[in-house]
């Protein structure tokens, strides 16, 4: 800490009577609270898988759905994501065919 930022610190300390210094100190720990919180949410590796896992599923619900006729879904990213899969595909069936004719 630098000798401003620590003067800084004893004039606020003082123009803050010890209810408000409390309630400043309360706040912060509610502030900080919710961070480590959403830090620990996005991090968490349960989490992550869990969302991974929903996101798998909502994408071949989205393709099932596409090639029985429903279309693609409306969200840009949904849509894409059937679109991936399906690239994929082709290009899964394409290396396979390029595969079966080379042995030939």
């Amino acid at each position: 800490m630098t000798d401003k930022t620590k003067e800084l610190e004893a004039e606020l300390v003082k123009a803050l009577s010890p209810a408000e210094l409390e309630a400043e100190i309360a706040a912060t720990r509610k502030e900080m609270i919710a961070t480590i919180n959403a830090l620990n949410t996005r991090l968490n590796p349960q989490a992550k898988v869990a969302e991974v896992k929903q996101s798998a599923q909502q994408t071949a619900s989205d393709t099932k759905v596409f090639l029985t006729g429903g279309g693609l879904p409306s969200r840009q990213t949904r849509a894409r994501n059937v679109q991936v899969v399906l690239g994929a595909a082709a290009l899964a069936a394409v290396v396979i065919v390029v595969a079966v004719i080379r042995k030939r």
